[in-house]
């Protein structure tokens, strides 16, 4: 039965998802912040503010560059408060996070829409002795097949993402708004629950 304080019956809140079925999930958020890191400081690293970039049939001109790499800058920033945020179970630095994360994933999802509207992935392919002997449009399928696969799981991962940093930021926002009526708690499902409290968090 449901312990009962001041005649309400308390009901806990599940546990939050682990990450990859596996593991806790601020471990899974703090990957996630991590691998972001790495790959908005390389973004801001390639920018250039005098070269102009090909990529695909897309013409990169160095205000673009410039462009992008201060959305990436300030992903640094968010992904350093989201790590304090896994740290001190803070959910509003997590919840910026998530809203620049989700605002990443639906861009790379545009841009994938971009390239498959407009058939630019082989525009890669330039002729050599190579596609003569094999064939134009065969080396053009496997860079078609290798950019949809990459794009895919590029996709799918930041999508898992967002829905990591979600479930942890929603996880700490109910403990937050649910803290106080733990002080109701019958005295004896308090003490079990400050000694498990004491053991290492599955999350």
């Amino acid at each position: 039965p449901s312990p009962v304080a001041m005649g309400v019956p308390m009901r806990y809140n599940e546990h939050p998802p682990l990450f990859l079925g596996l593991y806790p999930l601020t471990v899974g958020v703090q990957l996630v912040c991590v691998v972001h890191a790495l790959v908005c400081i390389l973004v801001v690293s390639l920018a250039s503010s005098v070269v102009a970039v090909d990529f695909l049939d897309f013409h990169v001109s160095p205000d673009m560059q410039v462009s992008v790499a201060a959305w990436h800058l300030l992903g640094v920033a968010l992904v350093a408060s989201a790590l304090v945020g896994t740290l001190w179970r803070q959910a509003l630095p997590l919840r910026a996070y998530f809203a620049y994360l989700l605002a990443a994933t639906l861009s790379w999802l545009a841009l994938m829409a971009w390239v498959y509207q407009n058939d630019t992935a082989c525009s890669v392919i330039q002729e050599s002795k190579y596609t003569q002997r094999v064939g134009l449009s065969f080396s053009c399928g496997v860079i078609t097949a290798a950019w949809q696969f990459g794009s895919w799981f590029v996709f799918v991962a930041a999508a898992y993402s967002c829905w990591l940093v979600w479930s942890l930021q929603d996880d700490i926002d109910q403990r937050e708004a649910t803290q106080h009526l733990l002080e109701h708690e019958p005295a004896h499902i308090k003490k079990l629950r400050q000694g498990f409290d004491a053991t290492p968090s599955p999350h």
